[in-house]
């Protein structure tokens, strides 16, 4: 197989040479056409495994995701560290690309989903090829482009579009509902308060009166979602948020007995940002997470800065059921929710105010038990430390 060091940082399945299958290599020759590839490809992720699907060898650089270095990896079954399973399990939702090269003998290109250590997706662009011993594949060489990062981006930026057009229905909606809801609940309470109590139709009109406050509460959503205005920004430090938050949602988790931790980044992390805004999307998540969750569990906080600095993570996880996987892309959407009484806004509100942010928001069901909502937004002035400590405080 033969590479140029140009052509490594450049590497996408449209661009790469692809070998006939009909080329055959000597599979003894394997580990040395390893050492070659990770040469030329340093700064690529390069996985090589056998017939049995077992890691022959790989660049350090996919294993960092699955907190594996080369010596852990070589030897293990690659379904085992990409996708958290102990057996073979033939998806229909994915093709394996490793399989498909050991059918067919011939290359083989996919988008595929992996998991990281903590049971994140990474989508990965993935190019394999057969690497043969007399006519049988007796391995498989990948090549790993991970555009999880660009697929998320692509999918952002179609979702501000689609909420932009929302919001603007429903500005026009709630301003034309507000002026006849009002009437409805004035002249409700007005007529009950010249009703006797005792009488019937005194609590026909209760229930007017309270499903109009409720219809007046939607109205109010859709006014914030629709609004959205510019945020008022300012340095502050995340952990302060997050502590605040924490202490507002601590009533009703007492009353579920449900325990609220904070794992909070061992220095102060600036993020130049509308703390009422970032405080309401904190709240709005942990008040999710309390309903999803039952007596007994246990609610975190956590903030994190990334190696490179420049963004920092706060996420709220729970130990509920976790999330179905048919929704999860739907989670954001506007008036979309699984409660009996849910509006279907404080999600998407949510997401408008990170989107405002230049953030992101994300949810996934975490490997154990739950579900993880994660907030990414770019930091000020913040440096990553040497040495990570943990620092657990519990919300009592």
């Amino acid at each position: 197989m033969k590479t140029s060091r140009g052509a490594a940082n450049d590497l996408s399945p449209e661009e790469d040479p692809v070998p006939s299958h009909k080329e055959k290599l000597d599979f003894t020759r394997a580990r040395e056409i390893c050492n070659r590839i990770f040469e030329e490809f340093g700064q690529e992720e390069v996985v090589v495994v056998d017939g049995a699907f077992r890691i022959v060898d790989a660049s350090s650089l996919p294993l960092e995701k699955y907190g594996l270095t080369r010596r852990q990896a070589i030897g293990r079954r690659c379904h085992e560290i990409f996708h958290h399973q102990k057996t073979y399990n033939e998806d229909t939702r994915y093709t394996c690309p490793l399989a498909e090269v050991k059918r067919t003998g011939k290359p083989h290109r996919c988008v595929h989903i992996h998991l990281d250590k903590e049971g994140r997706k990474l989508i990965h662009s993935i190019s394999s090829y057969p690497v043969f011993e007399g006519e049988e594949v007796a391995g498989m060489v990948q090549f790993l482009r991970d555009i999880t990062w660009e697929t998320n981006l692509q999918k952002h930026f179609g979702d501000q579009e689609k909420l932009a057009a929302i919001g603007r229905l429903a500005a026009g909606v709630a301003h034309e509902i507000n002026n006849p809801l009002t009437t409805i609940l004035t002249s409700a309470m007005l007529i009950q308060e010249d009703i006797p109590a005792h009488n019937p139709e005194h609590e026909e009109l209760a229930l007017i009166a309270k499903e109009a406050l409720r219809c007046r509460n939607i109205v109010s959503n859709l006014l914030d979602f629709a609004r959205q205005s510019e945020p008022c920004k300012s340095d502050q430090d995340v952990n302060d948020i997050v502590a605040e938050a924490a202490a507002l949602v601590r009533k009703p988790a007492n009353f579920k007995d449900i325990r609220l931790t904070c794992d909070l980044h061992e220095r102060e992390i600036k993020a130049h940002c509308d703390k009422a805004q970032i405080l309401q999307c904190l709240v709005n998540l942990a008040l999710n997470a309390i309903d999803a969750t039952e007596p007994g569990g246990t609610i975190t906080f956590e903030t994190k800065l990334l190696p490179e600095g420049n963004w920092m993570e706060i996420s709220v996880a729970d130990t509920g059921p976790g999330l179905p996987e048919n929704i999860v892309d739907k989670i954001f959407e506007p008036f979309f929710t699984t409660k009996p009484t849910g509006t279907g806004l404080g999600l998407s509100i949510t997401h408008g105010f990170v989107r405002q942010h230049r953030g992101f928001i994300s949810v996934e069901n975490r490997a154990d038990s739950g579900a993880a909502f994660t907030i990414r937004l770019p930091v000020r002035g913040a440096k990553a430390p040497v040495v990570s400590l943990k620092k657990i405080l519990s919300v009592p």
